[in-house]
């Protein structure tokens, strides 16, 4: 099937890329959205507050079968524009189009701003300025755990992470990884 529709398989592909980041409202509040990414680290969505609640605290946990948390900053312009770029067209009008979750009059108003960029971009002979409100972050982690599920509901989890002041490993619970991480098998 996807060798008989490439658009599709790219398609499929930007689809896998989704993961799921969780940020903290200020409201306190868990804030959960699909993001893509680009390297396990990284990840690019709308600067928007619906999405943007990394402004407000510097902390995230991203999830997708290896659940990485850390403190987030904001990647370079470059950065953003060259991934931004690396996306199919379509993809990209849709950043353009969508200031994601604030109310709109209609569907008709996406769709006219959807062919209006289309007609003007289409033909690949201007490149699509990233939207100011869409870009990436970086997750610099402090843990990295590895989920492997099992039919039994025993999941196996293993978490790489940094060391609390005055942490010792003990080779038993606590074990020593590299770089200075420990390591830790955790109970489904």
């Amino acid at each position: 099937m996807w060798a008989e529709n490439p658009r599709a398989a790219l398609s499929f592909y930007w689809e896998a890329l989704k993961r799921c980041v969780s940020t903290i409202s200020l409201e306190c509040l868990r804030a959960p959205f699909l993001c893509y990414e680009q390297q396990s680290e990284h990840f690019f969505c709308l600067f928007l507050p619906q999405k943007g609640q990394v402004h407000n605290s510097p902390l995230a946990s991203s999830c997708c079968q290896v659940r990485v948390e850390g403190r987030v900053e904001k990647l370079p312009e470059e950065e953003s524009d060259s991934y931004f770029h690396s996306r199919p067209l379509e993809s990209q009008i849709g950043s353009s189009v969508s200031a994601q979750s604030t109310p709109i009059p209609s569907r008709e108003t996406l769709t006219q701003r959807e062919l209006q960029l289309a007609a003007e971009y289409g033909d690949g002979k201007k490149e699509l300025p990233r939207p100011s409100h869409w870009g990436g972050y970086v997750v610099i982690p402090e843990s990295v755990e590895f989920w492997q599920g099992q039919t039994t509901r025993i999941h196996d989890r293993i978490r790489f992470r940094r060391p609390r002041s005055g942490e010792q490993p003990d080779g038993v619970m606590l074990h020593q990884g590299e770089s200075g991480w420990v390591y830790e098998r955790l109970s489904p």
